[in-house]
């Protein structure tokens, strides 16, 4: 018996176009208000964080947008960049940095499909009493419906990092977390129905949040951020088809005008039939699609597509 598995793993997304960016080079005071750099003007966020009007002050000698206010009370505070809500597919992604670390209860992160009041989305790092940890949390009602954790390593002051989160319309959501300029494998992967189609965070904006419920005095610094559209590969997609050889893996394009390219990533051996000898073994293949990739830990979802198989055989004879 021989198995192979055709794989679409999660990667660190590339943005296929830009909804909104900024990089914080206007002029000094409040954010709220601020035109970005592509998209329009900051906004208060709303969600469990509270609504915040000048907590966020942009430094226009390093180019950054800071936050240094001490005993956050209900969640924090978040803001907007302008960007469209109905991203049914979205990557938010941001660099942040902090002049000192090492005090518990400071949150720095992002919001993505923040939807509404109540509804909305968060990714975080903090420090917990059992070390640095990166956070997702979602929201539905006002009350938190989902949250998953991963442990990271210490975090340096001075030092930017990139956190990044990518939610697809299939309830899909992947986080990433390393110092900035590093490609690094998921933190987080999850997948929830109130981030499919149809879902309470279906779509939604992409902000900042901030919260430090400490006496301590530090200022969380935010570099840049950005919110677009990601490009998601599969290894096969709708009304298209894929196509193993004894050699390699192809799989059609989603729009289907580029006829054929690698899929992402194959294991185990290509498709190759025995003969059936003497004996005249019979073979049996079995291919089955899965809509999520279980080896990242996501469950074993079916499709509702229609999937059918053709197989084409072209017998080969050693001849001694």
């Amino acid at each position: 018996m021989s198995y192979g598995r055709a794989r679409s793993p999660a990667t660190f997304p590339v943005f296929m176009q830009f909804a909104a960016r900024d990089e914080f080079a206007q002029t000094a005071g409040a954010l709220t208000g601020k035109t970005a750099a592509k998209g329009g003007n900051w906004t208060a966020g709303f969600s469990s964080f509270a609504l915040d009007t000048d907590d966020f002050q942009v430094d226009d000698t390093n180019d950054w947008a800071e936050r240094a206010t001490i005993n956050d009370t209900g969640g924090g505070r978040a803001v907007h960049i302008p960007s469209p809500g109905s991203l049914t597919n979205q990557v938010v992604s941001a660099v942040l940095s902090a002049d000192q670390v090492g005090a518990f209860a400071i949150r720095q992160g992002l919001q993505f499909r923040a939807a509404s009041s109540g509804n909305t989305s968060h990714a975080w790092f903090t420090r917990a009493t059992t070390g640095w940890q990166v956070w997702i949390q979602l929201d539905v009602g006002g009350s938190t419906v989902e949250s998953k954790v991963a442990v990271i390593p210490s975090i340096e002051p001075e030092v930017r990092y990139r956190l990044t989160v990518a939610a697809y319309q299939t309830g899909l959501y992947v986080a990433w977390f390393d110092v900035d300029g590093s490609i690094t494998n998921p933190k987080i992967v999850g997948q929830s129905s109130h981030l499919a189609t149809g879902g309470a965070l279906a779509s939604g904006k992409g902000g900042l949040v901030d919260y430090n419920g400490t006496t301590t005095a530090v200022e969380r610094r935010y570099h840049s951020i950005a919110v677009g559209i990601p490009i998601r590969d599969a290894v096969i997609f709708s009304d298209r088809y894929s196509r193993l050889t004894h050699e390699a893996a192809f799989r059609q394009e989603a729009g289907g005008i580029q006829q054929e390219g690698r899929v992402p990533a194959f294991e185990g051996k290509h498709l190759e039939l025995p003969p059936a000898t003497r004996a005249d073994r019979k073979s049996r293949i079995v291919v089955k699609a899965r809509r999520f990739d279980v080896d990242s830990g996501l469950p074993d979802a079916g499709l509702t597509d229609n999937l059918t198989g053709t197989l084409k055989a072209r017998p080969r004879v050693l001849l001694q």
